[in-house]
């Protein structure tokens, strides 16, 4: 017996393994696609936290690069004389002084925003300076931050970054 093939059953036959063919490159070219997303999805994150990374670097690098000096101090003025030995220019947030025996009152921001040019040969006359009461010797603190650091709006954001300079009046 022989069996012909009508047309019919070689186009279903032939259909059969188009679709098998077709489905594996769907499911090739859905993998390709969710590849591509992770990658795409993973490479932002990167950016991302190294722009975060080296933000928070550039705030401790300018740190560093900020050497203020305390110069002078008059008891009777509340003034501090100052200067700035860095390469970055600085803004003085506290200038706080007070007796050795107490401890530190910490950041008072009552100077705000003077800013400090980096210089060796001029002193900055810091005027508000907060004196506590008490016997000598005194302690004075001035804490400042990176001029290009300072924010007038956000005080809390200035502590976070800011150091601090002391000296010991006898």
């Amino acid at each position: 017996m022989t069996y012909h093939l009508t047309s019919s059953a070689k186009r279903h036959k032939s259909r059969r393994g188009d679709s098998i063919v077709l489905g594996e490159l769907l499911l090739f070219a859905g993998m390709v696609a969710i590849g591509l997303a992770l990658w795409g999805f993973s490479l932002s994150y990167v950016a991302i936290q190294s722009t975060k990374l080296t933000e928070d670097q550039d705030k401790i690098i300018s740190q560093q690069r900020s050497f203020l000096v305390i110069e002078a101090v008059s008891l009777q003025s509340n003034r501090v004389w100052v200067s700035n030995h860095g390469l970055n220019d600085v803004a003085v947030i506290s200038c706080t002084i007070y007796p050795k025996a107490s401890p530190s009152p910490g950041i008072r921001h009552n100077v705000r925003g003077v800013i400090v040019r980096a210089s060796d040969n001029r002193s900055t006359a810091l005027t508000g300076c907060e004196p506590f009461p008490g016997q000598p010797p005194y302690i004075v603190e001035v804490w400042y931050v990176p001029a290009h650091l300072y924010n007038t709006q956000d005080l809390t954001r200035n502590s976070m970054h800011a150091t601090v300079a002391r000296y010991e009046k006898g």
